[in-house]
């Protein structure tokens, strides 16, 4: 059973816990209610997963919080929902160029690696908009899009999220 929660202002109308991540709030304010977690979109249309999400102390490997989508250079990257673009640029160390979603208070998706970015910083953006161009920035030895699902800042495993 799944309860409605207003992620404006953090109730739930079961108890006063955290929101649950599977609730998108829309720029209006609206709150959307899904039957799965399933909710976003591919960020990449046709999509074929070339490194899978590895949490840290998963294994002898080094973690890997997200998951590396292959594609050409210059393929399409698409908002999996909506939200607002929070960083886009290439600051951060080995991601090349990136931007970041914010799509509720403690829901954010990340693109690394992208060759263009075509959203700025603060810019809304609704499920199936444009937003990049698969690259092969930073710390990438192919193209591919690295995608992250971070839940309360923590990385989460995309694949729980991504549509089937």
């Amino acid at each position: 059973m799944i309860s409605t929660v207003a992620l404006a202002t953090g109730c739930s109308s079961s108890s006063p816990r955290e929101p649950s991540p599977y609730f998108i709030k829309e720029p209006d304010r609206k709150v959307i209610q899904t039957r799965s977690l399933k909710f976003l979109m591919w960020p990449v249309a046709r999509h074929k997963v070339s490194q899978k999400f590895r949490p840290e102390g998963s294994s002898r490997r080094k973690s890997h919080d997200g998951i590396d989508i292959s594609a050409p250079r210059g393929t399409r990257i698409y908002a999996p929902a909506d939200g607002t673009v929070i960083y886009a640029g290439h600051r951060f160390h080995g991601y090349g160029r990136m931007i970041m979603i914010e799509h509720s208070p403690i829901f954010t998706t990340l693109y690394g690696h992208c060759q263009k970015l075509l959203v700025h910083s603060g810019e809304a953006v609704k499920r199936g908009n444009l937003i990049a161009l698969v690259g092969r920035t930073g710390h990438a030895t192919a193209p591919h899009l690295h995608f992250e699902v971070r839940v309360k800042r923590e990385p989460v495993d995309p694949l729980v999220y991504l549509e089937d």
